[in-house]
């Protein structure tokens, strides 16, 4: 009964983890036919913080890679390449699971 009760609790546990991962992570199309994904992942910039991970892939396999944050309900992404992205943050959604890009 004891081993029973620390299964599921494993179980609780390891649901939760895996559903708040999940639902910081947004994406939309980008203009190459790819996506633009937003994580909940510091920005890999130490300088950068508080700002966190984003990435764009086009299906080619070409990657960019940035910080993000909100400032004035905008979503505000740096480019490592210097680019800088200002978008609606209502065009962002749920990332799908499935095949996985990020680093």
């Amino acid at each position: 009964m004891k081993s029973i009760a620390i299964n599921l609790a494993v179980i609780a546990l390891l649901a939760c983890v895996i559903g708040a991962s999940s639902a910081e992570t947004m994406e939309q199309p980008n203009k190459a036919g790819g996506k633009i994904v937003l994580t909940d992942k510091p920005c890999l910039e130490k300088e950068a913080a508080p700002l966190l991970h984003a990435y764009s892939f086009a299906p080619d396999g070409q990657a960019l890679f940035g910080c993000w944050g909100q400032v004035g309900g905008k979503v505000h992404i740096t480019w490592h390449n210097g680019e800088r992205s200002v978008l609606p943050p209502n065009s962002f959604g749920p990332k799908k699971h499935g095949k996985s890009h990020s680093i």
